[in-house]
């Protein structure tokens, strides 16, 4: 049978991919193997008269949330949004402070059973409101950051 997967590379960039398998586990284990990191999966109907094995209606779990039962995610994503500087004293500064932090946020999830997938900067246009167009003031750009977390649906 053949499965399309959409999936994420090691450097972040999305991929489809089509993998013929046995089964569903199979295809994504080769996909995995192949260094993809699958976000979900579909069997491929090749012509009009082939069909879809049937299956039982799934549950919410299952679907990754959307109605679609043979298009469905396998994780499902938490994002956390952590501030673009901490302070830190000079007499305890160390050099490390950054990773103690995120570590100690990635740890924190970690125990609800979310896994540390990636982390991401936004940057988001900051326009002036009516009356700081009169006072001079312009756009700015602020920085964000983002943690990415996930988990089996």
């Amino acid at each position: 049978m053949k499965f399309r997967i959409r999936a994420v590379d090691s450097k972040g960039a999305e991929q489809t991919v089509a993998v013929d398998a046995a089964d569903e586990n199979a295809a994504l284990k080769t996909a995995k193997a192949n260094g993809l990191f699958p976000t979900s999966i579909e069997p491929v109907v090749s012509s009009p008269t082939a069909s879809v094995p049937p299956r039982a209606p799934p549950v919410a779990a299952e679907t990754g949330g959307h109605s679609d039962p043979v298009r469905r995610s396998i994780y499902e994503y938490k994002m956390v949004q952590v501030p673009p500087n901490i302070a830190v004293q000079q007499k305890h500064h160390k050099g490390s402070e950054a990773a103690a932090y995120l570590e100690k946020v990635v740890n924190k999830y970690a125990r609800d059973g979310w896994e540390f997938h990636r982390v991401d900067s936004i940057g988001v246009d900051v326009l002036a409101g009516c009356l700081g167009v009169f006072v001079g003031q312009s756009k700015g750009v602020e920085t964000y950051y983002v943690i990415t977390f996930r988990r089996p649906a």
